[in-house]
């Protein structure tokens, strides 16, 4: 099976994105638009490309070195994400790091894209890998963005299911169920809507679930693309269709982890899925805070840690620190820490500019 051909550019319109025009459609629009006056190109332009009249009078307003009157500068504030297109955030109250393009999760979260190969962001890669049926492994420390970006390609098509060494077949397939009425119905589990339903689905920690337990999606994820329901004969085989997509997300260092080779042979994508710090620091992450986690992610690469604060630990540093203070957040960074990492790290933070002795937070 191909691999994405990753210096080509974004990929086409496709059924999975109906809100992206498909080329031809838009190439008439243009044209339809060439005899029309600037400014109705310009306000007809929202039609291909939202928020695009916004856009383009924001750039020439600041091209002239102009003000923008109180209406426009609030209607320029409403800058975000439309319909899954990446949208470069442009209110002056947001972080720093709006100036980077992003999607929004399910939860309304914004997920700010990172670099996959050398054109495509990470959420364009995984879009692309469904079209073309490339069922990615991400690997990585926990907290590093697994989950959220792909949360951020899918939004509420996505399935998930979280693995634990408990997780059995009936949580993937489905199970029987007592109703109201005392009788037993058969349910359909996660894996099998996906399939139907032509879903992606997320199997999270998926190393940490029993490799006996994971052989039911074989058959889904290669050229069969059909799974037995065998604990329900009058369910019948379950086959795929277009849009189905198995990702697999795994911290490769847990306790139990196990992937087989037949799992992993399914996986056509793999990619470590590590923290970017010179995001944390643009979306309001202490800098001293973030230099000091990202000498200590070296340190743990090179085997003298065993723990290092990722994306989401300092997300948390960030928003505890504007809650309660810097030192608060600094003690409480230390005290989520594993017990016996929590030395070393008291030990890095005191030889950098916050200098100081820290202790994990504590209730005495």
């Amino acid at each position: 099976m191909a691999r994405p051909n990753t210096q080509s550019t974004a990929p086409a319109a496709n059924k999975f994105y109906p809100h992206e025009a498909p080329k031809s459609d838009v190439d008439a629009k243009i044209n339809d638009l060439k005899n029309k006056p600037l400014m109705q190109k310009i306000a007809a332009s929202d039609s291909l490309f939202p928020d695009a009249s916004k856009l383009v009078l924001t750039w020439a307003m600041q091209q002239m070195n102009a003000d923008l009157d109180p209406y426009m500068k609030n209607e320029v504030s409403k800058g975000g994400h439309a319909e899954g297109r990446s949208v470069a955030g442009a209110g002056a109250a947001e972080d720093e790091a709006d100036e980077a393009d992003f999607f929004v999760r399910p939860n309304g979260q914004k997920y700010f894209h990172r670099a996959w190969g050398n054109t495509l962001n990470d959420v364009q890669v995984l879009r692309r890998a469904r079209e073309t049926n490339q069922y990615p492994l991400l690997y990585g420390p926990p907290g590093t963005g697994k989950t959220a970006m792909t949360e951020a390609a899918f939004g509420d098509d996505l399935y998930t299911v979280l693995g634990t060494g408990d997780t059995e077949v009936a949580d993937l397939i489905g199970g029987y169920v007592q109703d109201e009425a005392g009788a037993f119905v058969w349910v359909d589990g996660p894996l099998v809507k996906a399939a139907e339903e032509g879903k992606p689905i997320l199997l999270d920690e998926v190393g940490l679930i029993d490799p006996k337990v994971l052989s039911v999606a074989y058959g889904l994820m290669d050229g069969r693309r059909e799974l037995v329901v065998t604990a329900n004969p009058s369910r019948g085989t379950v086959k795929a269709i277009d849009g189905f997509f198995v990702i697999g997300a795994t911290n490769p260092n847990a306790p139990g982890v196990r992937l087989s080779e037949a799992l992993l042979s399914r996986f056509t994508l793999h990619v470590e899925v590590t923290t970017d710090y010179s995001m944390a620091a643009r979306m309001g992450v202490n800098k001293h805070i973030v230099s000091a986690a990202k000498n200590m992610d070296a340190r743990v690469r090179q085997g003298e840690l065993d723990w290092a604060p990722q994306f989401r630990e300092l997300l948390a540093f960030r928003d505890v620190s504007k809650a309660f203070g810097e030192r608060f957040a600094i003690e409480n960074l230390i005290a989520s820490a594993p017990e016996m990492a929590r030395p070393d790290i008291s030990a890095t933070l005191a030889k950098g500019p916050l200098a100081a002795t820290y202790m994990p937070a504590q209730i005495k």
